[in-house]
């Protein structure tokens, strides 16, 4: 007699399993929602901090922060940020991961070095003297946060809708003054080697 093949069988139930768990996780997310009325979060820019300078870089920390209103916490969300000198990017970092607890605000804390040589990189040549003339130099932080978080609460979660929210903010960078000093003498010998 010949042996039936049990694959189909056993595909046909692996796809009801995983329909099954897709129903439940909707289940779940649709219960969650309904016991309360889903408010996007707020977001935004509280600070900005230096942390210190070498002859390369300065160190800074951003801290932005997030305001979920509602009574279920909100997993899977990610903030991204890029760093900008006049509208051109010079830095960006992303998927950083995040949980917004119920009726809590998050701070977020985002670790930058502006490292001089790439800001003079974007700069072009004309805006490198104006750099050299000035004492900090002038950044723009975006900051995303977005997700298609899990709502949960202390029993349960599930998952189904996403957001993305965006704050914006310009801040001046401090540059050391011996690191200024050092790229005008730098300049200066350039310049009398050329005439």
């Amino acid at each position: 007699m010949p042996r039936k093949s049990l694959a189909a069988p056993i595909l046909v139930l692996a796809m009801l399993a995983a329909a099954m768990a897709l129903v439940f996780s909707s289940c779940t997310f649709f219960r969650l929602v309904r016991s309360t009325k889903i408010k996007t979060p707020s977001f935004d820019f509280v600070t900005c901090k230096f942390l210190g300078a070498s002859d390369t870089q300065s160190d800074l920390q951003f801290t932005l922060s997030s305001f979920n209103p509602n009574t279920i916490g909100l997993k899977n969300v990610t903030v991204a940020y890029e760093l900008f000198y006049q509208d051109k990017r010079f830095l960006h970092g992303g998927d950083i991961a995040i949980e917004l607890k119920p009726q809590d605000t998050t701070r977020i804390l985002i670790p930058a070095s502006v490292v001089y040589r790439e800001v003079m990189a974007v700069a072009g040549p004309a805006a490198q003297g104006l750099i050299l003339n000035h004492k900090s130099i002038p950044i723009r932080i975006d900051a995303v946060i977005s997700g298609k978080p899990t709502v949960y609460n202390q029993v349960e979660e599930g998952a189904l809708f996403s957001f993305s929210l965006k704050v914006s903010r310009k801040e001046d960078v401090p540059i050391p003054e011996d690191t200024v000093d050092k790229a005008k003498r730098a300049v200066r010998s350039a310049l009398k080697k050329i005439f």
